[in-house]
């Protein structure tokens, strides 16, 4: 049932000229790879929004590739913060909203200047180069810790736009501070959800989402939920090292596939 209904919302996907039977052959693939991600994210706030937007860009035209990703991230960093809304530190996500919107307003005015398939190819690049760089320790870098979430958020507001993932690039502001794993997890999400939410606005103010976009985003949501839920669950209990090993090596073939089908 839930295969007949993603082909009744899958028909007007003209531009991929997929037969009926190829969409599903698709979802089986793109489903469980989404669901993984999500509880990637639940458990660590950081790596499933990577792994979703690689998946997804194995298949989908660059044109859909970040709305339809902003739609599902904003959910799955919403039903993180929802479940574990109690570890929430209020005034970090508060300062980082503020800061996401005047990141986002600032990326409205450059982003229609960026072609979309060399945008696609930078994201390529830089999904590479956030799975693989090392992680930043604690005494690596010096931030003011008054302002230092306005910044990321700005940061993030503006990033978001072209990559669609800012992770990676702001979790050392919330590593330098003094979180639980559960605190920095909850409030991190909690920071994401404004993220993705800006950005969504900036792309409905250029004409970028429309029902298909939705439906499209749709088939993924139920997945998105539960595998945050589960995710919560493992928090404490999953071995970080091999298991960041594992969602490597799977990005990193998503992301060649994904450049192979634009340079070739």
């Amino acid at each position: 049932m839930y295969f007949i209904i993603i082909i009744n919302f899958t028909n007007n996907w003209n531009s991929y000229r997929m037969s009926h039977g190829e969409i599903i052959m698709e979802m089986t693939i793109l489903i469980p790879l989404i669901f993984f991600s999500a509880i990637l994210s639940g458990a660590f706030s950081m790596g499933g929004g990577v792994l979703a937007l690689a998946t997804l860009g194995s298949v989908l035209d660059p044109s859909s590739l970040l709305p339809v990703h902003g739609i599902i991230q904003l959910t799955s960093n919403t039903s993180r913060s929802i479940f574990a809304w109690k570890h929430i530190r209020f005034y970090p996500v508060l300062t980082f909203a503020a800061g996401t919107f005047i990141g986002a307003l600032a990326g409205r005015f450059f982003l229609p200047a960026v072609p979309i398939k060399s945008g696609q190819i930078i994201l390529s690049f830089g999904i590479l180069l956030f799975t693989w760089l090392p992680p930043i320790g604690h005494d690596q870098i010096t931030i003011f810790r008054k302002g230092n979430y306005a910044i990321a958020g700005s940061m993030a507001g503006y990033i978001s736009l072209f990559l669609g993932v800012s992770g990676p690039i702001i979790a050392p502001f919330y590593l330098r501070d003094y979180f639980s794993k559960e605190g920095l997890v909850a409030t991190k999400s909690a920071s994401q959800m404004f993220t993705h939410a800006c950005k969504l606005g900036v792309f409905l103010s250029l004409g970028r989402l429309n029902s298909d976009i939705f439906k499209t985003a749709l088939i993924f949501i139920p997945f998105v939920i539960i595998g945050n839920w589960i995710g919560q669950r493992l928090l404490q209990r999953l071995s970080e090292k091999k298991f960041y090993l594992i969602i490597r090596i799977m990005i990193t073939g998503l992301v060649l596939k994904m450049l192979y089908s634009l340079l070739i």
